[in-house]
C-alpha cells in the first residue's frame, strides 16, 4: 500500500510541476541590440528537410550618424533561428555600417526540391553618410544555409533603382524549384521579374502605366503544379485608386481579372491555397454599428470563381494588417487562424474559422499593451508570435526596446524568464530523486525488520 501511495504522489508531483511549465507562455528576446524588431517568422528545417524551430528576421539600430543637420539612423537585418522550446540556436546579422531593410523572407532550394536555406531581399545597401549613386541596384539579395552561414549575396542585377517586394517560389510537378517571380518597382515603375533558382535575372517587365503599382502575388495551383499567379494591382486616377485582382500567365502577361473594385475594402492581402487562393482583409461591410471594421475572406477554386465569403462580427482595429494562417492536408485547407486588434480594448487576439470560414473559437487574447506584435505561427496547437517588446511607461527598465520572440499555448501571457523554467525542471529532478530515495530507505527498513 505505501508503495502505490508513493508511486501516485510521485506522479501527481510530476504532473502538477509539468503543468506548472507549460501553463506559461514564455518570452525570450535577443536583447543584444537597440531597438530589436522581428517582423517575419516562418518554420525552420534541418538538412534532412523536416520542420526543427522556427525562423524569426527583422531589424535592429546599429548606430546613429549625425551628417549636417540631420540625424540618420543606421538600421541593419536580422536572422535567428529558434527551437520550440524558444532557445536561441543561432542568429545572423547583416549591414556592415549600411542602411538595410527586409522586405521579405523567403526559402531556397536546392536541386531536389529540398529547403537549403533561407533568403532575403534587402532595400538600400549603402553607407548612411552616403548619396545613394544613381543607375544603381539598391536591392540585395542575401542567401544564409540552414545553420545561419552566409552563402552568398548578390545585387538584384537590374542596375537600376528598384525594390522588390515579394517573391514567390514557383515549382515543377515533381515539386522541385523551377524559379522564382518577383514583384516591385524599378524607379517609380511597377515590375514583374524572374529569377532562377540562384536569384540570376532572366527577365523583367516593366508597367507601361506609371499608375500602376503591384500590392500583392500569390502563385495558382492545379493539380501539384503552378500554372499561373495572381496579383492586386492599383492603379490611380487623380485622387481616386481603382484595385483589382489580376491572373497572369508565368510569363508575366496578364490574361484576365478575377474580381475588381478592391478599393471597397479598407485593405486587401492574398494567401496560396493548393487549390484556388484566399483574399482576405479589413472590410466597413458588416452588421455591426456604423463606423465599425471587421475582417473579410474570399475563397477562390483553382478556376478563379469565388467559392465564399466570410464576414466577421468583430470589431477590428484597421490601423494594423491582420495575418492569416492556413492548416491544409491532403491539398485541402482544413482551418484558418487569424490574427487582428479587437478595437474594443486594443488586445490582440488570435481566432480559429473551419474550412468555410465560419468562426470557431477565440484561442487567444494578449492585453499587455507594451508588446507591439507583428507576426505569428501556429505549429502542433502552439502558437508563436514576433515583435517587439517596449518598456512600461510606469516602469524602469534597461532598454527602449527588445525583440518579442513569445511562445503561448494559455489563453493569456504570463512573463516567464528562461531560468524560472530552468529551475522548475531542477525541482522536479530533486522531488523525484528524493520519492525515490525515501522508496529505497523504507524497502532497506522493511528488508532488515524482516532478518
Amino acid at each position: 500500500m505505501r508503495k502505490k501511495l508513493i508511486i501516485l504522489m510521485s506522479i501527481g508531483l510530476i504532473l502538477m510541476l509539468q503543468k506548472n511549465v507549460t501553463a506559461k507562455d514564455t518570452v525570450f528576446s535577443l536583447n543584444k541590440f537597440q531597438e530589436e524588431n522581428f517582423t517575419f517568422i516562418k518554420n525552420g528545417y534541418n538538412d534532412n528537410n523536416k520542420k526543427d524551430g522556427l525562423i524569426v528576421g527583422g531589424y535592429y539600430l546599429k548606430e546613429e550618424l549625425e551628417s549636417g543637420d540631420i540625424n540618420k539612423q543606421d538600421y541593419q537585418i536580422i536572422l535567428g533561428k529558434y527551437n520550440k522550446q524558444g532557445k536561441l540556436l543561432w542568429k545572423y546579422t547583416y549591414g556592415k555600417t549600411k542602411e538595410d531593410k527586409m522586405d521579405d523572407l523567403f526559402y531556397t532550394y536546392n536541386e531536389l526540391g529540398q529547403i537549403d536555406g533561407y533568403g532575403m531581399t534587402l532595400e538600400t545597401t549603402y553607407d548612411i553618410g552616403e548619396q545613394l549613386p544613381e543607375n544603381t541596384s539598391t536591392t540585395t539579395f542575401i542567401k544564409v544555409d540552414l545553420t545561419g552561414k552566409l552563402v552568398w549575396e548578390k545585387s538584384a542585377g537590374i542596375n537600376k533603382k528598384e525594390r522588390i517586394m515579394k517573391m514567390i517560389p514557383i515549382q515543377k510537378e515533381d515539386n522541385t524549384l523551377d524559379y522564382y517571380i518577383a514583384i516591385g518597382t524599378v524607379g517609380t515603375t511597377a515590375t514583374i521579374m524572374k529569377y532562377d533558382r540562384d536569384l540570376n535575372l532572366i527577365w523583367e517587365k516593366e508597367s507601361t502605366d506609371a499608375t500602376v503599382t503591384y500590392q500583392d502575388i500569390t502563385p495558382i495551383w492545379n493539380e501539384n503544379k503552378v500554372i499561373s499567379f495572381a496579383m492586386i494591382k492599383e492603379k490611380k486616377d487623380n485622387d481616386t485608386s481603382h484595385v483589382s485582382l489580376m491572373n497572369y500567365d508565368l510569363e508575366g502577361n496578364e490574361i484576365s481579372t478575377i474580381t475588381e473594385q478592391l478599393e471597397q475594402y479598407d485593405s486587401y492581402h492574398l494567401n496560396t491555397s493548393m487549390n484556388g487562393l484566399i483574399l482576405y482583409g479589413i472590410t466597413s461591410e458588416v452588421k455591426l454599428k456604423k463606423g465599425e471594421k471587421s475582417y473579410y475572406i474570399i475563397k477562390y477554386n483553382q478556376d478563379l470563381k469565388e467559392e465564399w465569403e466570410s464576414i466577421g462580427d468583430i470589431p477590428i482595429d484597421s490601423n494594423h494588417n491582420i495575418h492569416i494562417r492556413t492548416v491544409e492536408e491532403e491539398q485541402e485547407i482544413k482551418k484558418y487562424y487569424l490574427q487582428y486588434i479587437n478595437k474594443a480594448d486594443s488586445s490582440l487576439e488570435v481566432i480559429e474559422l473551419d474550412k468555410d470560414g465560419l468562426f470557431q473559437k477565440k484561442i487567444k487574447k494578449i492585453q499587455a499593451d507594451y508588446y507591439e506584435i507583428e507576426s505569428f505561427l501556429m505549429d502542433e496547437e502552439v502558437l508563436y508570435f514576433v515583435g517587439q517588446i517596449n518598456c512600461p511607461e510606469d516602469d524602469t527598465c534597461d532598454y527602449d526596446s527588445n525583440s518579442l520572440f513569445l511562445i503561448s499555448d494559455e489563453d493569456k501571457v504570463i512573463e516567464v524568464k528562461e531560468e524560472d523554467s530552468k529551475n522548475i525542471l531542477v525541482i522536479t529532478i530533486i522531488v523525484i530523486i528524493s520519492i525515490i530515495g525515501i522508496f529505497l530507505l523504507n524497502k532497506k527498513r522493511k528488508s532488515l525488520s524482516q532478518q
